[in-house]
């Protein structure tokens, strides 16, 4: 990624449409105003569109966190203006304060944005339709397939690179019963998995 000096702004100007409304997929239309949701997603555009022209070739960036603070509404037809503003780059992440106003001058929300700078095979092998697929074949019953695990390794310790993640089948099941393997000092892969599944039910509670 290329230098990005704090202060550094790019802006998106809207004009709402009936589309960027209060209208949920359940609950259907609700207000006839400018909806929270829409503004997240121009925050995240306003910072991505900072962000991009700084990408050196091989990297891609990738959204990891938004916040947004609705003060105000705005109607079909409104005028605004989106702006990022960078507050922080460090480790591989850049960090964007954004503000949304309208043409009469109202702050109508401010909020940031979050986004990694990952090399591009990284971010393709993860929204990949491979990645899409493996998770039903890491969801299906035991026995029908041997359970994965996964080591995470740091990629090239350059600040900023991902995690390769290497997956790896555990071993048959008569491997893991027998006497060799209990007194072998390897860690029984059965228990791992139960235990990582304990911890993520405690985590999620």
């Amino acid at each position: 990624m290329l230098p990005i000096p704090v202060g550094t702004t790019a802006t998106v100007d809207v004009v709402v449409a009936e589309a960027h409304t209060v209208d949920f997929d359940e609950m259907g239309r609700v207000h006839p105003v400018y909806a929270t949701y829409t503004m997240a997603r121009h925050f995240e555009e306003a910072g991505r569109k900072l962000l991009v022209p700084r990408l050196e070739p091989g990297e891609a960036g990738i959204g990891t966190s938004v916040s947004v603070e609705h003060l105000a509404p705005s109607w079909v037809g409104d005028e605004l203006r989106v702006t990022a503003r960078c507050v922080e780059v460090r480790g591989g992440r850049l960090t964007c304060e954004c503000r949304a106003t309208d043409s009469f001058g109202r702050d109508l929300g401010h909020g940031t944005t979050v986004q990694a700078v990952l090399p591009a095979e990284v971010v393709e092998a993860r929204v990949s339709e491979e990645a899409r697929l493996s998770r039903r074949r890491t969801s299906e019953p035991t026995g029908t397939r041997p359970p994965a695990t996964a080591d995470v390794q740091p990629a090239s310790g350059r600040a900023g690179s991902a995690e390769n993640i290497v997956t790896r089948s555990s071993p048959p099941q008569e491997a893991r019963s027998s006497p060799e393997a209990a007194h072998s000092g390897e860690r029984n892969p059965a228990f791992m998995a139960s235990a990582d599944s304990n911890t993520s039910s405690a985590s999620r509670k």
